[in-house]
């Protein structure tokens, strides 16, 4: 595989994880396919980097600090779709993949087994992951942590990285995975 190649492919993974975290993939009821991310105003760069590979726009949420990335073009979405079909994992977002692809008249492509060099991990990070500090005992605690309403979809993190797993009941139940030693950082 050639280094350009391989940016490419990493650089999708992040995105499919990207999407799977912040995003969905929708078909209105006029059969018209469209992808939106919703970050909030610290990630714009992100979503500015994406806007810049396919397309698209950007708009601020009126209420909210948050930024709304969406593509809805035919051309767009046929190269959104080639390149994260077989990147996304999300429960649901497979199934919004599904769809689309039955509508773009594309075959779907399910992912294969995550390894820790998999540019998805950093893309599901950076739209439900949290880095946090605090003092515990006087000693400075580091905490790495991902969230999703999903067990099935936050698993994969103690698989290859380890640490834990807990159920939160707090904002009507969430999974959280996270990573406090030293090893495991």
């Amino acid at each position: 595989m050639s280094y350009e190649c391989s940016i490419n492919n990493s650089w999708n993974e992040w995105l499919a994880g990207v999407i799977d975290g912040d995003g969905c993939l929708l078909v209105s009821k006029s059969g018209y396919t469209s992808c939106e991310i919703t970050m909030g105003l610290e990630d714009e760069h992100a979503l500015a980097i994406i806007k810049q590979k396919l397309g698209g726009s950007i708009k601020l949420r009126s209420g909210v600090k948050a930024l709304r990335y969406r593509l809805h073009n035919k051309k767009g979405m046929v190269e959104l779709i080639n390149r994260i079909n077989g990147n996304i994992r999300h429960t649901s977002r497979i199934k919004q993949l599904d769809l689309i692809c039955s509508i773009l008249k594309i075959n779907i492509k399910y992912p294969s087994d995550l390894t820790i060099n998999n540019g998805w991990f950093s893309g599901f990070f950076d739209a439900d992951g949290t880095i946090t500090y605090s003092i515990k005992n006087n000693h400075p605690q580091l905490t790495i942590s991902v969230t999703n309403k999903l067990l099935v979809d936050v698993v994969a993190f103690k698989d290859i990285f380890s640490g834990n797993i807990y159920y939160d009941k707090g904002q009507n139940g969430y999974y959280k995975w996270s990573i406090q030693s030293r090893i495991d950082i």
